[in-house]
């Protein structure tokens, strides 16, 4: 399907729904699905569902997010809205901004706070073998 697909787009991005729910690390299975769509021809694979924001990677240029976290949710939650820079169809670079939600709202955090859990949040991707 990912080799298909790829044959009529510029940059491929996969979405999963998957990972194990309130673990903010990927599971081995995650890890290796990941890359096995990039070396089917992904160009970002993108990860949802554990409610828990998870680690990221660069795999052979390209960017793995196992877990985004959780943006729109009736219980607390954490979650981060990732910027990817391209050039062309050659991945650059990639920023995080981390989010919270309480009450089924998204909120930003201040900036105090912000650096706080970004670096947190960066710490997540040192999970990954």
């Amino acid at each position: 399907i990912v080799k298909a697909a790829k044959k009529n787009c510029d940059i491929l991005l996969v979405a999963l729904h998957w990972g194990i729910e309130r673990q903010n690390r990927p599971t081995k299975y995650q890890i290796d699905l990941g890359r096995n769509f990039i070396n089917a021809g992904a160009d970002v694979v993108l990860g949802a569902h554990p409610h828990r924001l998870q680690g990221r990677e660069l795999y052979k240029g390209k960017p793995i997010l196992y877990s985004m976290g959780n943006l729109i949710s009736p219980l607390p939650a954490a979650s981060a809205i990732y910027t990817l820079r391209f050039d062309g169809t050659t991945f650059k670079s990639w920023d995080l901004r981390p989010m919270r939600n309480a009450g089924g709202k998204a909120k930003w955090y201040s900036a105090k706070e912000e650096s706080a859990v970004k670096r947190q949040i960066l710490a997540l991707d040192k999970l990954i073998p």
